[in-house]
């Protein structure tokens, strides 16, 4: 293995390891946000295949199976459910879901509007949304540059 592999392994290994925010959740809330996960992608009326298979990874990286549609509970159950939820679980549950609507790179009013009922649901203020927001753009600009450049060789 030469040093340019190595330096790629270390930094997807990294890379791994900061991404297993959901494991930071409980059980009930890994349930809950995979529940709204489905939501969150028909949000905009249209579940695309790249968020369904962000959706897909979530349930492996949570331990848990697909959901068919009617197996989703309703929005205003899964938010109720999500008043449990501690400050640390909101904001990875928020992160994540702001993450899950861009990774299309399409954030229409429907799905800004998803995101926004969400933070209000957890009790956030709208500079909170902002700063998470703002932290997910970063993270994937960083993930973006990082994978076109290292893995497609398009830097």
């Amino acid at each position: 293995m030469n040093i340019i592999e190595i330096i790629v392994r270390k930094n997807t290994m990294l890379f791994k390891e900061n991404i297993m925010f959901l494991n930071r959740l409980s059980d009930e809330r890994k349930k809950d946000f995979l529940q709204l996960c489905y939501h969150a992608a028909s949000a905009d009326c249209l579940w695309t295949d790249e968020e369904l298979n962000y959706i897909d990874e979530f349930a492996k990286e949570l331990g848990l199976s697909s959901l068919s549609k009617d197996e989703i509970q309703p929005i205003d159950e899964i938010y109720l459910n999500l008043k449990e939820s501690t400050d640390e679980e909101s904001r990875i549950i928020l992160a994540e879901i702001i993450a899950l609507l861009k990774i299309d790179h399409s954030f229409d009013k429907k799905e800004t509007d998803f995101v926004k009922r969400l933070s209000n649901e957890l009790c956030f203020e709208e500079k909170d949304l902002d700063s998470i927001s703002t932290s997910v753009d970063e993270y994937l600009k960083g993930f973006y540059s990082f994978y076109n450049c290292v893995i497609m060789n398009r830097g």
